[in-house]
């Protein structure tokens, strides 16, 4: 912001330093003769003129087209267990008229008694392509997973599909989408690569000027495996406490199901989240 602002200074600084530089061009010029009356300036005028302006504007900054935030929280406890929790999530989106490109990456720390009881990393990508005038779209999303916990410890999958629009209000936001895909596993006991579908629904509203819930849920039923499946889920709310700053403060819960899974790695992973976010 800073840097923003001083190069904005400096911008009309150099605007007002060209104006008076060409003030005794603009005196010599004169004003047309059936014109004088209403000031309308000569050919010669107006071209300079114009072209102080189009200056002026190549000066301005350009805002950027992506929306990015970091939220990032962690609680502690000491006693007859002592437990530390972090976790850090950074997201930025991109929407224009005919395409949306939505990032995503998260990381989650846990130790319980000294012990490590959480270390999972993810990060996925999804781009969202419209139609004019329709509410259907196509989709391709590509995600990785890292996580020490779990009886696979990274996890790749991809899904393309189409999409359609339900409500697109200003304060409201909900659209389904269907594909198709496969999830690849690595130090796995089940490392073949697996056919799956997706089913996925995602919902945004401004429930006040300063309060917006989002939520989303994905169901991928495996087309190898007949009865398995894997669903993500996950609910927010945001109340923005600093407009200055964009600061909120924040309130989540994950919940993510593998219905095939080895133990001692657990089928269910609930996470529940506190934290603050910042707006950039």
């Amino acid at each position: 912001p800073e840097m923003t602002a001083i190069s904005s200074r400096l911008s009309s600084a150099a605007a007002c330093a060209a104006l008076v530089l060409a003030a005794p061009a603009l005196a010599s010029l004169s004003l047309e003769p059936d014109a004088a009356d209403t000031g309308v300036l000569s050919p010669e005028a107006a071209v300079l003129f114009g072209a102080l302006q189009e200056e002026v504007a190549a000066e301005a900054p350009v805002a950027s087209p992506w929306t990015s935030k970091v939220n990032a929280g962690g609680s502690a406890s000491f006693g007859n267990t002592d437990k530390q929790d972090a976790f850090a999530i950074f997201t930025t989106q991109r929407e224009q008229a005919e395409q949306k490109t939505s990032i995503r990456a998260g990381y989650f720390y846990g130790a319980t008694d000294g012990d490590r009881s959480d270390n999972k990393f993810e990060a996925s990508l999804r781009n969202d392509w419209f139609f004019n005038g329709s509410p259907w779209s196509i989709f391709a999303q590509a995600e990785y997973k890292y996580d020490e916990f779990q009886s696979w410890e990274h996890r790749v999958t991809g899904f393309v599909g189409a999409g359609y629009q339900f409500v697109k209000e200003d304060d409201f936001e909900f659209s389904g989408r269907v594909g198709l895909g496969g999830a690849q596993e690595f130090n796995s006991p089940n490392d073949d690569f697996r056919f799956e579908a997706v089913i996925g629904a995602d919902l945004r509203w401004d429930m006040t000027e300063k309060t917006e819930l989002t939520a989303s849920t994905e169901i991928f039923p495996s087309l190898s495996d007949g009865g398995e499946f894997r669903t993500l889920s996950r609910v927010g709310v945001a109340t923005l406490l600093d407009e200055e700053l964009n600061m909120s403060f924040t309130a989540g819960l994950e919940h993510e199901h593998q219905s095939e899974n080895v133990a001692p790695a657990q089928k269910d992973d609930f996470r529940l989240l506190f934290g603050l976010q910042f707006e950039f």
